[in-house]
């Protein structure tokens, strides 16, 4: 049986929602946001080790989405929608927004938990 060779078609370097052949820097800020919501709701869903269900009835929600919610599939979800999973799962989350130029900001949303159930500052 003869291997098959893939050839790299794209190479990206740093972020691939930077990549001006694949995103508009429009579409590249609403995916930063989306991923790094989705990205903390997974990390919450991991630690607490929530089951389909328990985290279906947690969000209100639907098992098929939330399925495709573990499945990472972002495009399935608006940024508000997964504002309100985050919140439903007692985190906080707080937002920085700063020129383009600015290469501290990495991650636009990065939520965090609240403090004996209060919203931290």
């Amino acid at each position: 049986m003869l291997a098959t060779k893939r050839k790299l078609s794209h190479v990206t370097k740093g972020s691939i929602f930077d990549d001006r052949d694949l995103f508009t820097p429009e579409e590249s800020a609403v995916l930063k946001v989306k991923s790094a919501l989705l990205d903390a709701i997974q990390q919450e869903v991991d630690r607490k080790r929530y089951t389909q269900a328990r985290l279906g009835k947690i969000l209100d929600e639907y098992q098929p989405n939330v399925s495709n919610l573990l499945r990472g599939k972002i495009s399935k979800f608006s940024i508000d929608k997964l504002v309100y999973y985050v919140s439903r799962l007692g985190l906080k989350t707080s937002m920085n927004v700063g020129s383009s130029g600015n290469r501290q900001m990495r991650q636009a949303v990065r939520p965090s938990r609240r403090k004996n159930g209060a919203a931290a500052a």
